[in-house]
């Protein structure tokens, strides 16, 4: 069994090396250059983004609901640290396991998803965050850790139908 000095030293160094791979193949990208160079201020930009946004319901929607979205999901790592410690003794080997079972889930739905035509994506993205909304209250009953990452899993499946399709 790892000491939680060794698991932190592990999770750690492991995104600094996958930080560092991913700004070795970013540098390798070719350059691209615009075809046109109007100097704009970032300003006018956001103010043009939200007249495109505010001129297109469906995307208004989608912003409006992801703000929320994110501003709720956001505490729920702290609930993840909680739940940890109140009802599975507080183990750092027990958060790996729950980001681990929300990743695999997120990847497997992210292939099926991206090999789908989605004719409806605005219902894909509801479907989506009824589905993970539904995952996290079972998880709120959830005390046994193979229920709680089998939930989180499932949350992790449901999720990239949120947000590849649009």
């Amino acid at each position: 069994q790892f000491s939680p000095q060794i698991f932190l030293l592990s999770a750690v160094s492991l995104n600094l090396f996958s930080f560092v791979g991913s700004a070795i193949f970013v540098a390798k990208l070719p350059s691209i250059i615009p075809e046109q160079m109007e100097e704009k201020h970032p300003l006018e930009d956001i103010k043009d983004g939200f007249h495109y946004i505010r001129g297109h319901g469906v995307l208004l929607i989608l912003v409006f609901v992801s703000f929320f979205m994110n501003l709720f999901i956001s505490p729920f790592y702290i609930v993840y640290l909680a739940t940890n410690n109140q009802w599975f003794g507080g183990k750092p080997q027990t958060l790996a396991y729950f980001e681990f079972s929300f990743f695999v889930g997120m990847a497997i739905g992210g292939i099926v998803c991206g090999k789908c035509k989605i004719r409806f994506p605005g219902q894909a993205n509801s479907w989506s965050l009824a589905i993970v909304g539904i995952t996290v209250l079972v998880m709120a009953f959830s005390r046994n850790l193979w229920g709680f990452c089998f939930w989180n899993f499932a949350a992790g499946l449901a999720l990239p139908w949120a947000h590849i399709p649009l």
